[in-house]
């Protein structure tokens, strides 16, 4: 952990996080300056004394954000896999899903699974908001009571949600693999299932990877719409902060400035990683 975090801060700048950065400068000193010459009553000191309600939503947030990932990432190669397969019906089966998601708006999807996967199914698996009391590790994970069977329903619905684009990412990667890939491993003894875990899947994910990234960071911002569900997240405990004190521009662009931090540092991860992957496989 620590040599990563010494990677990303050894990282070579490029001109455009020169000009990212510049632009952040230039928004922060904006509102310092404005704060002294616009007739606004700037009030920073209130909602910085929330920072402990920020930071539980930032934790919910990422909550949110790995297990929409873990189930968007996986289920989404099942879909890509689907996609290609020589059975018309799990064909079938995946081109239906994935035209189906990804032509509903997020927030609907949401709602309509959320409600279905909260009301309908974890009462039936036992997942009750008691359990979560009950549960220091539960409790410890996703947080305690209703909110905690909440934050899983959402992070569900986010990841089934995610999937569908994850499995077109995949999907046309595993395309640009040369057919003749297929063909030799086939002559090597492989079978089919063998090929794509060992042959083509590591040189599709190589390929893939800026893209999967782009879309992990679009999962990342997309967490913001579960806190309409009454889950705990950034957004939702800027709202509380709203609400407590008024402040409506201060809270919002304390949140703003962490989801930045946030997409920002994931971005610079990324693109570390994206060097060493192009380095050993393409």
């Amino acid at each position: 952990m620590i040599n990563i975090i010494k990677n990303i801060l050894n990282y070579k700048w490029h001109i455009s996080d020169i000009i990212t950065t510049a632009i952040l400068i230039m928004f922060i000193s904006t509102i310092l300056i404005s704060s002294i010459d616009f007739s606004y009553d700037w009030n920073w000191s209130t909602p910085l004394g929330y920072m402990g309600l920020f930071l539980i939503g930032l934790l919910n947030t990422l909550r949110l954000f790995f297990i929409s990932m873990l189930i968007g990432i996986t289920f989404g190669l099942s879909l890509a896999i689907f996609r290609i397969s020589n059975n018309h019906g799990l064909n079938l089966l995946g081109t239906v899903y994935i035209n189906f998601v990804r032509n509903i708006p997020p927030l609907v999807f949401l709602f309509i699974f959320y409600f279905f996967i909260s009301e309908q199914i974890f009462p039936k698996l036992g997942l009750t908001p008691e359990l979560f009391e009950n549960f220091t590790a539960l409790k410890w994970l996703f947080g305690e009571g209703v909110y905690g069977a909440n934050l899983i329903s959402a992070g569900i619905c986010l990841g089934l949600f995610e999937s569908a684009f994850f499995a077109e990412i995949i999907r046309g990667a595993i395309k640009s693999v040369p057919t003749g890939q297929y063909e030799a491993s086939l002559g090597l003894g492989f079978n089919y299932l063998q090929t794509i875990r060992k042959i083509i899947l590591p040189q599709a994910l190589a390929k893939c990877y800026p893209s999967l990234a782009g879309q992990s960071i679009i999962a990342l911002k997309n967490t913001s719409i579960a806190s309409l569900i009454s889950v705990k997240d950034l957004v939702f405990s800027g709202v509380e902060v709203v609400t407590s004190t008024r402040s409506i521009f201060e809270a919002w662009i304390i949140v703003a400035i962490i989801y930045f931090i946030l997409c920002f540092t994931m971005t610079k991860f990324f693109n570390y990683y994206e060097k060493k992957i192009e380095n050993k496989y393409i």
